[in-house]
């Protein structure tokens, strides 16, 4: 499993860095509301929307998650539960 997550993020980096290095022209990204300008590589903001698309995404399914783990725990509670007494009876019936 290790070397499969290698062999799929290794052209990945790759790729990241070739678009890092064919894109450092400058550009200028105008916050409008604040008359503030912020001037950076074109690579950082791409490569920056995509993780925190990345970050924004893995959030959301760690947030969906939540619920199965939830109904996981409850219903391992009640069978922990009934095989108690599961147990209790079958100690009475002896």
């Amino acid at each position: 499993m290790k070397f499969l997550s290698w062999l799929l993020s290794l052209p990945f980096l790759i790729i990241c860095v070739l678009f890092a290095v064919n894109n450092r022209q400058e550009i200028t990204i105008d916050c409008w509301p604040l008359d503030y300008d912020i001037k950076t590589p074109l690579f950082v903001i791409t490569l920056g929307g995509f993780l925190l698309g990345m970050i924004v995404g893995a959030g959301w399914l760690w947030f969906a998650g939540l619920r199965t783990h939830w109904d996981k725990r409850k219903l391992s509670k009640q069978v922990n539960k009934l095989q108690s007494i599961l147990t209790e009876e079958k100690a009475k019936s002896l």
